[in-house]
């Protein structure tokens, strides 16, 4: 194909006159041009050199068979490329765009066939890259602000996740476990692998405190215990669940001396949250079956129930599956299990931990925003979201990679996914919001409401 009756002349200047040496029609086709996508607006494109070609035509459809109309700059001109390579950014998020490229003499008018016809569909969602292992995740309570703990790498990260901007600190101890207090995050150090076979009397292990203003290390403190979850009071006490020795302890240390106060029984490797109301801890198990609730009351650091069995059960025991994840309401009513069932959080023992609600879903992450009466839900490539007064499911959002936490933020969700077996951090757009297929759930129980 030929664009415009123009013809390209090779002659030779012989001292009186020119000598015709030839006459082209056309210049080659561009070929193996591909695409591949950067963003969720932008696609990438690039394609093999042309002899004789100084510039390089982008046209592109939205469809293989479709028309192809030229690629247009911010001014509305045909873009124009002197290289092999160009950057589309003018996509909608997770739209797919098909183009082709042709060669051109600036000038003249001559311009090749298109090319082969090359694709690629843009994500869904915005992005910043975490080059890191993650281990745990807490966030800033008022800032845009996560902080994650990489236990192979033995680093701690603070990101800021409305710049991207990274910091890291590296420590002498593998960190697992976090948490934050009182302008404060707390580390659990690990001096050993976890293990069924050590048990209390060996246990070592470390706690390290980071001030978060300056996200410096102020010091460790030395436990005598295996650290696997960590949580920290509203007067001053750290509590330890220990990963090791199989029905082992848990015990709360003062954070100005690091004194240990008091013990209890726990199973190995449960997980522990403090109720943000009560002083009461809350935990499940994650090697036994069937998997357990329980819950611990507290007073100044010790424990108010007896030391052995330690805490009182949930009121059930195999009739209600449940996920190692559970995380409690930001009011204090719900426990919410990953499996997708709704617990009570409540100061009455005999209505405590009762069922109250199936989500119909299960997640890996929930994150809440009861100022909106809303709540959204995390797993494998969506974000589902929930009316808080209801439990009912009102939308959901795409993600690009597997869900393994999920942030609410004012109008934006963040959202730290796996992809292509990288982590990343993906930025989700509220008003991006679907509107889901009805789904069936189990009902409420009314019974111990």
């Amino acid at each position: 194909m030929v664009y415009g009756d123009q013809f390209q002349i090779f002659a030779t200047w012989n001292g009186s006159g020119w000598e015709l040496d030839a006459i082209n029609d056309q210049l080659e086709t561009p070929t193996h041009l591909t695409a591949s996508t950067v963003s969720n607006k932008a696609i990438a494109l690039q394609w093999n050199p042309v002899a004789n070609a100084d510039q390089y035509h982008i046209y592109y459809s939205a469809t293989p068979t479709g028309d192809f109309v030229s690629l247009k700059d911010q001014d509305g001109q045909p873009v124009t490329v002197t290289g092999t390579t160009y950057v589309d950014s003018t996509n909608l998020p997770h739209t797919t765009r098909y183009y082709v490229v042709t060669a051109a003499k600036a000038g003249i008018g001559m311009e090749s066939g298109p090319s082969n016809v090359a694709f690629a569909t843009t994500y869904y969602n915005a992005r910043i890259g975490l080059d890191f292992e993650i281990t745990d995740v807490v966030r800033h309570p008022s800032e845009p602000i996560l902080y994650i703990t990489d236990k192979s790498n033995k680093k701690l990260y603070r990101i800021n996740y409305t710049t991207g901007e990274k910091d890291t600190i590296s420590l002498a101890l593998a960190p697992e476990s976090l948490t934050y207090a009182d302008g404060k995050i707390y580390v659990s150090l690990l001096k050993a692998e976890h293990s069924s076979y050590t048990f209390i009397e060996q246990q070592q292990g470390a706690i390290a405190v980071v001030d978060a203003a300056t996200f410096t290390l102020a010091g460790t403190h030395d436990i005598a215990i295996d650290p696997y979850d960590i949580a920290v009071d509203r007067s001053g006490h750290l509590y330890v669940a220990s990963g090791s020795g199989q029905w082992t302890k848990i015990k709360s240390y003062a954070l100005n001396t690091f004194a240990e106060i008091a013990s209890s029984s726990i199973r190995q490797a449960s997980y522990i949250q403090m109720h943000p109301v009560l002083n009461k801890l809350y935990t499940i198990t994650t090697d036994t079956s069937p998997r357990d609730l329980s819950a611990y009351n507290l007073t100044n650091g010790q424990y108010v129930e007896p030391s052995y069995p330690g805490g009182y059960d949930s009121p059930y025991h195999g009739e209600y599956n449940m996920a190692p994840n559970f995380t409690i309401s930001p009011d204090g009513a719900y426990i919410f299990n990953g499996v997708g069932s709704v617990f009570m959080a409540t100061s009455n023992k005999y209505d405590d931990m009762k069922y109250v609600y199936g989500l119909g879903q299960a997640f890996t992450d929930i994150a809440f925003d009861l100022p909106n009466n809303k709540f959204y839900t995390a797993k494998n490539n969506a974000v589902q979201v929930y009316d808080y007064n209801n439990f009912t499911q009102t939308g959901f959002y795409h993600l690009d990679g597997n869900a393994k936490y999920v942030f609410n933020y004012t109008d934006q969700l963040f959202v730290i996914s796996a992809l292509s077996g990288k982590n990343i951090l993906e930025i989700v757009e509220k008003d991006a919001i679907e509107v889901p297929a009805p789904v069936g759930v189990s009902g409420v129980q009314l019974d111990g409401m």
